[in-house]
């Protein structure tokens, strides 16, 4: 009978054993799906890799310095076609006789930045002056119009009714190089052109 009751021990204290690793191997596996969710988490972390397109944008301002680039030939093509600016201008009515409603002109460069432009322009009668109209550089030509107007003060005045010849004098600084070609019209047509 005792020998009975001890077996009987023994094969519980068996079963006691093989149930504890047993529920060793449960917790191993949850173990196990913990490190795969881990994995997941690595891999959720990996999609944080889209931030490579941030890179991708980081090329996009490599497209500025195209912008640039081109700004930059526009610049070179504003300094083309000869001088870049008028700096200074002066001009003068020097005489008015009655004559053959002359018109002539002629256009020197006496160097540095300097050109100068003398001329006879008719007017209708002896109230009659010259003046410039809008002078323009473009291309590296300069346009110098002479016209006659009838100055303020002699608007009322009596004058003689003759046609004048009215001598002038113009000349031209520039910021840059001087003109190549200087063009000159009286009352809109072309009389004289210049070129170095």
């Amino acid at each position: 009978m005792n020998r009975r009751t001890v077996l009987g021990a023994v094969a519980g204290g068996l079963t006691v054993a093989l149930t504890g690793c047993l529920g060793g191997d449960d917790s191993g596996g949850d173990n196990d799906e913990n490190g795969t969710g881990s994995n997941g988490t690595d891999d959720t972390n990996a999609t944080n890799g889209t931030n490579d397109t941030n890179g991708t944008g980081g090329n996009g301002t490599n497209g500025t310095n195209d912008t640039n680039a081109t700004n930059a030939t526009n610049d070179t093509n504003a300094t083309d076609g000869g001088a870049s600016s008028i700096t200074g201008e002066q001009f003068q009515a020097q005489s008015s006789n009655c004559g053959q409603g002359k018109e002539s002109a002629s256009v020197t460069f006496p160097g540095g930045d300097q050109v100068k432009v003398t001329g006879v322009i008719s007017g209708k009668n002896a109230c009659h002056s010259a003046r410039l109209g809008d002078v323009s550089l473009e291309g590296g030509t300069l346009t110098v119009p002479v016209q006659t107007y009838v100055p303020e003060q002699m608007k009322n005045a009596t004058c003689s009714q003759c046609i004048v010849d009215i001598e002038y004098q113009a000349s031209f600084t520039f910021g840059g190089e001087v003109p190549q070609r200087v063009v000159v019209t009286h009352h809109g047509e072309q009389v004289a052109t210049g070129e170095r």
